[in-house]
């Protein structure tokens, strides 16, 4: 059955420990009271509530957790959230995943790399920042910055065993997208890893178009299927004001679209995260109604 064939199972991780940020909590539930299993039904697709993964309150964590960025629990909502897209791969369904913030990628993409072992797939990593730091080289210490070191080998051993050494995605099919904010350390550690990467130059110089077209015919020309992990901070504030950290010089919003259009157009989309919506820096849900039709265009609707 092709991608755009399978039923939705929409999952919910209302967490923010991982960008020690208040907020994201409520962008899974905000994404859908801006409806979005309605717009998917108008795009004949079908879609199934898996509701949230249960995730402690920030004030009923232990001290020395806290004091230890919230390793413990993130360690166990990963673990939670890569049990439930495997149970949603085995019934042949696609995730999508509503965080929260970006840290909950480690589970769903711990849970892509396991269901598809022995395949090459591919990730799209779309973010302001490459969250490629590990724990020597970040400076907040917030995991929401690490999952792609981690997934490459790099990090806290109680993160890097939900990955079991994995095969599945390789740095040379791994792209990111709309980098704008990179510390000096991670810069090192990403020229490094052999991950393809394109910044907010490269989309101003080149276009979204072409930049593309590019990774199409390269990075992404023999994969199985790719696997979307898209950041809403990596928007422009003044489009999409309600994330956790918001940075100027982004995508537009036609660029975020043009983007997913063409994923949809071209590529076998097997899961994808939509992470970082802060409703507290939101302006009357006008992030929360565009991060539900940003999901739509990966999923054929077209403007």
């Amino acid at each position: 059955m092709k991608a755009s064939e399978k039923i939705i199972d929409i999952i919910g991780v209302p967490h923010d420990l991982g960008a020690n940020i208040p907020g994201s909590i409520m962008g899974p539930d905000a994404i859908r009271t801006a409806g979005i299993h309605q717009k998917l039904r108008e795009i004949n697709k079908i879609t199934f509530e898996k509701g949230n993964i249960i995730v402690p309150d920030r004030f009923s964590i232990s001290e020395q957790d806290s004091q230890y960025h919230y390793l413990k629990v993130i360690h166990k909502v990963c673990l939670d959230l890569k049990y439930s897209c495997l149970s949603t791969f085995q019934d042949n369904h696609l995730p999508l995943v509503l965080g929260g913030d970006h840290s909950i990628s480690i589970g769903s993409i711990a849970a892509t790399c396991e269901y598809y072992s022995g395949k090459k797939i591919g990730l799209l990593w779309v973010d302001t920042h490459p969250d490629f730091n590990t724990p020597e080289t970040s400076h907040s210490g917030n995991i929401h910055g690490m999952p792609l070191s981690l997934l490459f080998g790099k990090g806290y051993a109680k993160l890097l065993e939900l990955f079991n050494n994995q095969k599945t995605v390789l740095p040379e099919n791994t792209v990111l997208i709309g980098l704008r904010d990179i510390d000096a350390e991670e810069k090192k550690l990403l020229k490094k890893s052999g991950v393809i990467f394109y910044t907010m130059r490269d989309v101003d110089e080149k276009g979204i178009r072409k930049i593309m077209k590019e990774v199409f015919k390269t990075n992404f020309k023999t994969i199985e299927g790719l696997h979307l992990s898209f950041d809403l901070d990596v928007m422009n504030p003044a489009m999409m004001p309600g994330v956790s950290t918001p940075i100027q010089g982004g995508l537009t919003l036609r660029e975020a679209h043009l983007i997913l259009e063409l994923l949809h157009e071209n590529q076998n989309i097997i899961a994808a995260d939509f992470v970082e919506l802060n409703p507290f820096n939101d302006i009357q849900g006008q992030s929360a109604i565009a991060a539900s039709e940003l999901i739509c265009s990966l999923f054929g609707k077209t403007i």
